[in-house]
């Protein structure tokens, strides 16, 4: 398992944005949250499949913003826009490359992003965080390790070259295309990153009453 492994750094994360149908007439989280809660049960998202990223991060949101909505698994997130689009599903927590030139386009409205800042892909757009919901991130994240019992002085020597190379600004500008937000660091970042999300999306879990399939 990873938690067995000898971390070296955090390479970067990645947020998703929400995304949903234009056709639903929402523009922001306050109006989808009294969307979802004039019509409980109504409202579907779409994700990868039962206990992806997506799916969690949408949990979340029906967990804190007290809404239900209808999760609906796909094979892919692909399949999952293409619906949102036809108007079969009504949103979805999307990654950002792939969905940043459907927004420009208006073939998908582009509702919040779920980072703890604003997205450098999507500035226009703003957090989950600052739409009411304080706290709230979910992001797919990054990070390099070694195996188990490398000897500390090597792990924080690539650390350092890690480092160094995430402030490069072509390293940067490379990474930022692919939608990922680099975060330099120290090694102990990672083991806090672990630690964190397995707490966080073990609550979550228990809460939204997702089961294993």
């Amino acid at each position: 398992p990873l938690t067995d492994q000898t971390p070296v750094g955090m390479i970067g994360s990645t947020p998703y944005v929400l995304v949903t149908y234009p056709g639903l007439g929402v523009t922001d989280l306050k109006q989808l949250v009294a969307l979802a809660k004039a019509k409980p049960g109504t409202l579907n998202y779409g994700s990868a499949g039962p206990a992806s990223m997506a799916h969690l991060a949408a949990a979340l949101l029906g967990v804190e913003a007290g809404i239900d909505i209808v999760h609906v698994p796909y094979r892919s997130s692909v399949h999952a826009v293409t619906d949102i689009m036809a108007g079969r599903v009504q949103m979805q927590f999307a990654t950002i490359p792939p969905s940043a030139e459907l927004i420009a386009t208006n073939k998908l409205t582009a509702v919040a992003v779920s980072s703890q800042n604003r997205s450098s892909t999507l500035p226009g757009v703003p957090t989950i965080a600052e739409q009411g919901i304080p706290g709230f991130e979910a992001s797919l994240w990054m990070a390099l390790v070694m195996p188990p019992r490398t000897p500390p002085a090597i792990a924080q020597r690539f650390n350092e070259s890690l480092n160094k190379v995430l402030a490069d600004g072509r390293m940067r500008d490379a990474l930022l295309v692919q939608g990922l937000e680099p975060e330099p660091g120290p090694p102990e970042k990672v083991t806090q990153r672990i630690r964190a999300d397995a707490e966080k999306w073990r609550a979550v879990i228990a809460k939204a009453g997702i089961k294993s399939e």
